[in-house]
């Protein structure tokens, strides 16, 4: 309940029950009601929207992992090649193994 609608109701009393001893405490108590109401609306607010983000940052990070899974497995596959190379050849391995690691960046690279 609002506090502009609790003032309303509180307006509606008759003026022998509002300057009565007893409801006073009751006004007040409402009033501190309706604000703590208000508090949690708020804060109820600030929870959803932390956990809204809180989703999209977790989509954002599954999207980076496959994409680090993705790069890393073309890496793998470089080192892979690399090695058969080096058991066939044992000359210019410096050359070659750069050609296939440039390669395999390049390829990342061009896929982003």
């Amino acid at each position: 309940m609002r506090i502009e609608r609790l003032a309303e109701i509180i307006d509606d009393l008759p003026y022998s029950v509002i300057k009565s001893g007893e409801m006073e405490e009751l006004i007040v108590f409402a009033i501190e009601q309706a604000e703590r109401v208000q508090e949690l609306e708020r804060d109820f607010g600030v929870v959803q929207l932390n956990r809204a983000l809180e989703q999209d940052s977790f989509k954002m990070l599954e999207e980076l992992k496959g994409l680090l899974e993705d790069e890393n497995k073309r890496y793998r596959e470089a080192l892979e090649n690399i090695m058969k190379v080096r058991e066939k050849h044992k000359w210019n391995m410096y050359g070659i193994a750069y050609g296939i690691a440039e390669n395999a960046i390049l390829e990342s690279e061009s896929n982003e």
